[in-house]
This record gives C-alpha cells, structure tokens and sequence, in this order.
C-alpha cells in the first residue's frame, strides 16, 4: 500500500509524490509445527502442548469470501476438550498475535472431529482476526494441548483452506513425538541359557511403581491406568516395556521362573537422545534401555521312586523296635525278681 501527498484527481497523476521504497513482491506466508517438549520425547498419558506458528494473512477488503481456517489432525494422541458449557467437546485454542509487550492473546475454539481411522481432526475459524487487515503480517501462535495414547505421536497443521476464493491455502506443517523402551533379558547361571516366566516390577526415578497393558506376549505398553504391574519374560527370556520418556528406570525381578532362585539385584535402565542430539527426528535418536539378569538353579529335589528318605525311614523303624525290645526285656527282668 502506498500513499502520495496529493494528486490531481483529473489525471491520477501526482502532483508531489513521497519518495519512497517498496518490496513489489507479496510476503510468502509461513507455517512452523512444534512441540513444548523440546526433545521430542513423550510419554502415554502425558498432555502436550503444540504450537502452531504463522503471519497473519493481508487479505484485500475488497475480496469476496474472506476467510482464515485453521485445520489440525492429530494421531497417537486425544485432544484436550472443554469439559462443560457454551464450548463443551471443542478445543481451546490460546492465540497470540505479535510479540513482546505489544502482543495480544486471544481465544478460539475448535470442532473436534473422529475421523474413525484412530485420528481426530479440528477445525477452528479465524477469520475475524482479517478485520480491516489490522493484524496483517503480524505473527500469529496458536497453541493447544493433546493427551498422548500411542508410542508415537504424529501432527499435521494447515493455516487455510481454499474456501476464499479458493486461494487461501497458507502453508502447512507435520510434527512427530516419540516414546522409548526398556528390555530386560533373564539369563540362567551360565548367562546363556535364556528363562520365561520371571516376573519384574518396573519403577521410574522418583520410584513410582508403573503399570502396563498387556500387548502380546512379553510386551507391555505403558498406562498410568493400567492393571498389570508386573510384567513377565516370554520364550527368548526378554520382556519389552514400551511408551516411555527420556529418563531414569529400574526392573525388580518379583517371580522367579520354576526350578530358579529369585534374583533381589535392582538393575537400572536408562533412556536418553544419542550423542549430539537436541531433540529426536526419528526413533533412530533414541537410545532404549537394555540390561540383564542371572538366576541360580535350586538344588535338584529327589525324583519319585529313589531312595529318597527311605533309607531314614527304616534306620528309625529299627531303632524303635530296638527300644521296645529292650523296653519289654527290662520290664520282664523285673518281673521276675
């Protein structure tokens, strides 16, 4: 938009045009997605926020339509809902336009839709923000909370949605959060003989013992809800605790497998980013705890049909047959006298 001091209205021509400097070419609008967990390392259960950042579109007033949609679809987690009135079942979304001291907040709420393919979808209509183009290029932040319920989170956001004039498509962005394992692998004596059957109780750093569903066999998925808080070795000796974050853990064995002794050595785990990593891209930045453990076989008991105890049976029948003898005898003696 340029404006002259004046111009003589007959010929459009300027009369004293302002010496100024303009950009001809339209500011390409931007989208970033982003998460408030920096390291991109999540746990089931756990509520994140995501951030959405864009500009504020210049739309022409004199344009029919005019419009500004926002549009999230989420997977691997559920969107944090108002709980009751006017905006009940809809998304809360905290905008902030500009920056610093200058900037203002303000709130939208968003439709939540069940896309049925274990997504979920809102839509969120912004359009109010284009009145007069006040917050034209301005940057603009939207932020929400989901709670994760999957071992990976994945993030799509689109700022437009062509339905003005079918142009209005800004940009669009993708985020992924990540969650981490622990697997434990029960050894026998010998470190290679691998046991089924141990029971472990798992405990993050601040020594809360965690709870689990069970996935299959051997493998157990993280729920602060859950029922299962001890989780047990499959066939190959490993047990696999999955959906977790960056951290301290510890494993206590609880069940010992049949025929071994139980092993009372806290092993600790740890999760953590590979070396040089600031935040994951993948679950290939993500180191996983791994450790182990060895059992001591129980001495063998007598199989049925040995001797067993046998042979003490009968030394004690022997022995008392000997003292009822002597028993009988002194009590005869002692009737003759």
């Amino acid at each position: 938009y340029i404006k002259f001091g004046s111009y003589n209205t007959e010929t459009g021509v300027p009369d004293d045009p302002e010496d100024a400097s303009i950009d001809a070419k339209r500011i390409k609008q931007t989208i970033s997605k982003s998460a408030k967990d920096a390291d991109r390392v999540t746990a089931i259960g756990k509520t994140e926020t995501f951030f959405v950042d864009s500009e504020v579109p210049f739309i022409p007033t004199t344009d029919t339509n005019r419009s500004y949609i926002f549009n999230d679809t989420i997977t691997g987690a559920t969107y944090t809902t108002v709980a009751e009135g006017d905006n009940q079942g809809k998304v809360e979304l905290t905008v902030t336009i500009g920056s610093g001291a200058n900037a203002v907040q303000l709130t939208f709420y968003g439709t939540v839709t069940d896309n049925g393919n274990g997504t979920q979808s809102i839509r969120a209509d912004l359009s109010s923000l284009l009145e007069n183009n006040a917050y034209a290029n301005k940057s603009i932040r939207i932020a929400y909370t989901a709670l994760v319920t999957k071992t990976k989170v994945g993030n799509d956001a689109e700022m437009g949605d062509s339905t003005h004039d079918g142009k209005t498509k800004f940009g669009s962005d993708h985020e992924d959060l990540f969650t981490g394992s622990l697997t434990m692998t029960k050894y026998a004596q010998n470190g290679t003989t691998t046991l089924s059957g141990a029971g472990f109780e798992v405990f993050d750093q601040d020594n809360n013992k965690l709870k689990f569903d069970r996935e299959s066999d051997g493998v157990y998925v993280y729920n602060p809800n859950g029922s299962v808080t001890e989780v047990f070795t499959k066939a190959d000796g490993t047990v696999t605790v999955k959906g977790l974050e960056c951290g301290i853990y510890t494993m206590k064995e609880t069940t010992a497998p049949d025929g071994y002794s139980l092993n009372t050595e806290t092993k600790n785990f740890e999760i953590k980013l590979v070396a040089g990593k600031d935040k994951a891209e993948s679950e290939t930045d993500i180191i996983n705890g791994v450790n182990t453990i060895n059992d001591t076989k129980l001495s063998a008991l007598p199989s049925t049909g040995g001797i067993g105890t046998t042979i003490f049976t009968i030394a004690g029948c022997v022995i008392m047959i000997a003292a009822a003898g002597l028993f009988f005898a002194s009590r005869k003696k002692s009737d003759n006298k």
